[in-house]
């Protein structure tokens, strides 16, 4: 009941604004049959007469089931899809046409039919007052971008910065609505190839962990550096006990290459089957500090793990509590989760105790985990944004001392 209010709230909250305006000194200027309200697109002038004929005669029943449930109407298919045909050059299946109540449905149908619940959906601000509405109720993650006045030119470099692994849709319409905006041809093409690279970057099969080769994000990485390329570069390999057991020197590119092959030799197994269970970490002092490695230990271990499995996940950490973390990162991709210590005392015999937290893709994978005496709550803190640069700062989950200065 309390995830169905919240969920309300959001609702209710992304269209606030559009309210209080139309609820507003708007709503008696309305009243007025001299005002022509441009607010939302309504026309100002009469249906056109071919208009309300042809709506006349489509309404005169022809068979029984004329008004009945039913498809799409098969003739406006073909008429819409030799319409796109001869607007875009490409050819148009009827088939692949579904007609909905106008626009607004169709939005909504994609969205649902595009989106996974904690999936990203990028819009442009200002925007028609539903687009944030439609995407949160499909369980979606609006991000919102700015269009500057007066021109209300989109930034392709923000939207490009803007995508992520979890971004599935961007919301762009032209004429823009409300500010009438007509986009040329370049501005569409240009926002085109920025998707497709942003698309060829993210969803490519080498853009993963562990791999350096054939990786489109670790080669833009090379590219930028190569613009302007150091004096003089150094890599080290340290072993579980912080030392330095090999170094390489010399060419960026090519230094870099062979220490990430010596790399995984110490790093990486190679595993031929996948794991019920399996167990990672933010890889320890001093680099648990950075919480970037409590990511690049959960996604190691998504590599392995079976469907159905168990990720359990050591956070124990002297300086940071970085289970709202974990909890805020399992939130966002809809994982069911559990805290678990392995002693309740402070310490014992010099001892600090462990934390860890179990994830899984149901609640029903966790077993009899969940009424073990060792569990205990884990929640979010409800409003930290992952996957940005506000989710990365550490000062929000630093363990502050409760003693009184000396």
């Amino acid at each position: 009941m309390a995830t169905a209010l919240r969920k309300i709230e959001r609702l209710r909250d992304s269209i606030a604004p559009f309210l209080a305006f139309f609820n507003g000194p708007f709503a008696k200027l309305n009243a007025n049959p001299e005002v022509a309200n441009f607010a939302v697109g309504n026309p100002q002038d009469f249906p056109m007469p071919e208009y309300v004929e042809a709506l006349r005669t489509q309404l005169e029943p022809r068979r029984r089931d004329w008004f009945a449930y039913k498809d799409s109407e098969p003739r406006s298919q073909v008429v819409v899809a030799r319409g796109l045909s001869e607007r875009t050059g490409m050819k148009w299946d009827p088939a692949d046409v579904a007609m909905t109540n106008g626009g607004f449905a169709a939005l909504a149908v994609a969205m649902r039919a595009l989106v996974e619940p904690g999936d990203e959906v990028i819009f442009l601000s200002p925007p028609w007052f539903f687009y944030e509405f439609m995407i949160l109720a499909a369980d979606a993650v609006p991000v919102r971008l700015h269009l500057a006045p007066p021109a209300f030119e989109p930034d392709l470099e923000e939207i490009a910065a803007a995508i992520t692994p979890r971004t599935r849709a961007i919301i762009f319409n032209s004429p823009h609505n409300p500010s009438g905006r007509v986009y040329p041809l370049e501005t569409l093409q240009a926002l085109a190839t920025t998707l497709s690279d942003a698309s060829a970057r993210i969803g490519h099969p080498n853009a993963t962990w562990g791999r350096t080769h054939g990786n489109p994000v670790h080669d833009d990485i090379r590219a930028v550096a190569s613009v302007c390329p150091p004096d003089f570069s150094f890599d080290v390999i340290l072993n579980r006990e912080q030392r330095v057991i090999e170094a390489f020197a010399g060419e960026m590119l090519e230094m870099h290459a062979t220490a990430c092959e010596a790399a995984k030799g110490y790093a990486m197994q190679r595993v031929d089957a996948l794991f019920d269970v399996v167990v990672t970490s933010n890889s320890g002092f001093p680099l648990d500090q950075n919480l970037y490695q409590s990511v690049k230990g959960m996604s190691a271990a998504a590599k392995i793990v079976k469907p159905g499995g168990l990720i359990v996940f050591h956070i124990s950490n002297r300086n940071l509590d970085l289970s709202p973390v974990v909890a805020d990162l399992a939130n966002s991709r809809q994982l069911s989760y559990l805290s678990m210590r392995d002693m309740t005392q402070p310490q014992l015999n010099g001892r600090d105790p462990s934390h860890w937290v179990v994830l899984a893709r149901n609640r029903a994978d966790l077993g009899s985990l969940v009424n073990d005496s060792y569990v205990q709550p884990l929640s979010g803190s409800g409003g930290r944004n992952v996957w940005t640069d506000d989710f990365s700062n550490i000062i929000s989950v630093f363990k502050w001392s409760e003693e009184p200065a000396r």
